[in-house]
């Protein structure tokens, strides 16, 4: 050993942290009624062991929205230390879910009732527990036009999930066809004045009308001529009726 002067130099060492990204998953889509997972969360770079992540949150909705998803890394026995470890934010986005409210329709002639117009509908890919209905409910007894408006019932939901387009519908009732006859007399002069037979009212709804003859009596004197109807309203509305 004392042949050699030995000088000793030291050398070194160093393992730096690999470096990983995390990445957390999003989610778009349009109201259905449930919650959602945003796509898987990501771990990638050149080594990255047993290193996984999950998304913050997990579930996002069911509501309209939208926000931000954070990667959480999960080190599965990993040291932390060993990486270096960068966090890229995810999003989320519910949009409302579109839908139609049409009201109902109805035509009719009258008939002395008042009638519902046919059911008002929701339409669209998810509907959730949504319903309308018509307004006015009930559209008569009388003569007449106008629209229905649709109204939307929520039954729990929440309307901003929504986006609605509400349709309107119609009403109409005509007039109903009356026929009023007159009566008739004929007979050989006996001194006396005669009633023509009774006028008659006729058609598919006659609801509280009748008709008298004009004149009332024929006669006494030999001769001929017509006899007229003439209606009576007995609290009908002339208007609802078309009267021969």
């Amino acid at each position: 050993e004392m042949n050699f002067s030995v000088t000793s130099e030291n050398g070194s060492w160093e393992i730096t942290p690999a470096a990983v990204t995390i990445t957390a998953g999003d989610y778009s889509g349009t109201y259905d009624g449930i919650a959602h997972s945003p796509i898987a969360c990501e771990v990638t770079g050149g080594y990255t062991g047993d290193l996984t992540c999950t998304n913050d949150p997990a579930l996002i909705g069911p509501n309209v929205g939208s926000g931000s998803v954070a990667p959480v890394i999960v080190l599965n026995g990993e040291t932390e230390s060993n990486f270096s470890v960068t966090s890229e934010n995810g999003s989320w986005e519910i949009t409302p879910a579109a839908v139609t409210i049409t009201a109902g329709d109805y035509n009719g002639t009258y008939d002395g009732a008042a009638h519902p117009p046919s059911a008002c509908e929701v339409t669209g890919v998810y509907t959730g527990d949504l319903s309308c209905i018509n307004d006015p409910a009930l559209v008569g007894p009388n003569v007449g036009s106008g629209s229905v408006t649709p109204v939307l019932v929520l039954n729990g939901e929440t309307a901003s999930n929504f986006s609605v387009t509400p349709e309107k519908g119609s009403w109409e009732i005509t007039t109903v066809a009356v026929t009023i006859t007159a009566g008739d007399y004929t007979g050989t002069y006996d001194g006396a004045a005669h009633s023509p037979s009774a006028c008659a009212v006729t058609g598919v709804y006659t609801g509280d009308l009748s008709c008298i003859n004009d004149p009332a009596s024929v006669g006494p004197d030999v001769g001929s001529g017509s006899v007229a109807p003439v209606i009576v309203l007995n609290g009908e509305t002339v208007t609802n009726f078309s009267v021969t």
